[in-house]
Formats: C-alpha cells, sequence, structure tokens
C-alpha cells in the first residue's frame, strides 16, 4: 500500500547515525521503501539489517493505524459504521415461553383470623403503665420512718410532708412529684436536717 507520508521517529536517527556512510544510507533506504510502498529491501548488509529489524515493528504498527483512520474515514462519509447482523429472529430460545393459559396457583387465606388479640394485649398494657405512674402520696408515719432510717430527724420529715401536703404533692415547678422517696434524697436530706449524735463528756474530777 503506497502512502505520501509516515512517522520517521527521533530514535530512529539515532540509531542510525554513528553508523558508516554507506551503512547508512541501506538503512534510510530500506526505511523509506518499506514506509511509503511497503517494500522490503533486500541483500542488506548484517549491520544495517539489524538495525531495520528492530524499526519495521514500529512502522508496522504506524501503518495499521493509519489503516484504521482511514477506514473509519469511509464510514464517517457514509453515516457511520455498518451495524452487526442481526440474529435469526426465527430461531428457538433456549427456555421455553411460559404457558400463559396456565391455571394460576391461588393459595386461600383465611380471612376470620382474629385481629383483636394484639389489639387487647396493647390496650392492656397501656393500662397497666398509666396505673404504675398514678401516685399514691404516703402517710406522715412512713415519711418519719424513711427519715430516721437514713439518720435524718423527724422535724425535717414533718416539714417535707407538710411541705408536698400543702402543694397536693406537686414540686416547686407545678409537676406532679412521681417518687417521694427519691425527691427527699436529692432535697431535702441536707446536712442541717441530720440526727445529732451526743457527745460524750468525760465527768469531772471530784464529781
Amino acid at each position: 500500500m503506497n502512502r505520501d507520508s509516515f512517522i520517521f521517529y527521533r530514535s530512529f536517527y539515532e540509531a542510525i547515525r554513528d553508523l558508516p556512510r554507506d551503512i547508512q544510507g541501506e538503512v534510510y533506504t530500506a526505511i523509506l521503501e518499506y514506509g511509503l510502498n511497503g517494500i522490503t529491501t533486500e541483500n542488506l548488509k548484517p549491520v544495517a539489517r539489524s538495525i531495520f529489524t528492530l524499526i519495521r515493528p514500529i512502522i508496522d504498527t504506524n501503518n495499521k493505524k493509519y489503516s484504521g483512520g482511514c477506514e473509519g474515514a469511509e464510514y464517517g462519509k457514509l453515516g457511520g459504521r455498518p451495524t452487526k447482523p442481526l440474529q435469526n429472529p426465527k430461531k428457538t430460545p433456549a427456555k421455553p415461553l411460559r404457558n400463559p393459559k396456565k391455571t394460576p396457583t391461588i393459595i386461600d387465606v383465611d380471612d376470620d383470623v382474629d385481629d383483636d388479640v394484639d389489639v387487647d394485649v396493647d390496650v392492656d398494657d397501656k393500662k397497666k403503665k398509666r396505673e404504675k405512674k398514678i401516685f399514691s402520696p404516703p402517710a406522715l408515719i412512713d415519711v418519719e420512718n424513711y427519715f430516721t432510717e437514713n439518720g435524718y430527724t423527724t422535724q425535717a420529715a414533718k416539714k417535707f410532708f407538710d411541705f408536698y401536703q400543702a402543694g397536693n404533692w406537686k414540686d416547686s415547678n407545678g409537676k406532679q412529684v412521681q417518687n417521694w422517696k427519691q425527691k427527699s434524697i436529692s432535697v431535702w436530706f441536707k446536712p442541717e436536717n441530720q440526727q445529732q449524735t451526743p457527745q460524750y463528756k468525760p465527768p469531772k474530777a471530784g464529781a
């Protein structure tokens, strides 16, 4: 295939420039004949043949790229590359088609299942939770016993009871007391409300 041009790389020149003039001429001629006309020069001297053998695959690669570009340009003029032929539409598919007349399998589901069971359980649970949240005020004796058991005075217990009893067992923020024991620990169990342990005084001499 004759061409008007081809790529001559600098690496070609560097491989040839240090050769004797006569060998250079053989290599240049062989490259030009092959690159432009596709003709392989015969009877090259051993050194020239070695250099050309190394360069020839590079020229072949460029020629293939050139041919592919020309082919693509021709396809472009015709509207694009031709499409591949369609597969045989009459070819029997690998798997048989499903029979549309086949009676579908129907699973009978009992619609009479009692759905109220879980609902009743949920309602009962909610009622129980509400019952747990209902606060039952303590008696004064219960408060006094709790205070004294923890080392605090009955006077402090009385103040605690009277304070919350007067406020319908709501705290200073107006919120209902849920656990009076917890409230007494966090607010009323203070050092000044602790029971005072009598200090032992030794008897005086001569008494």
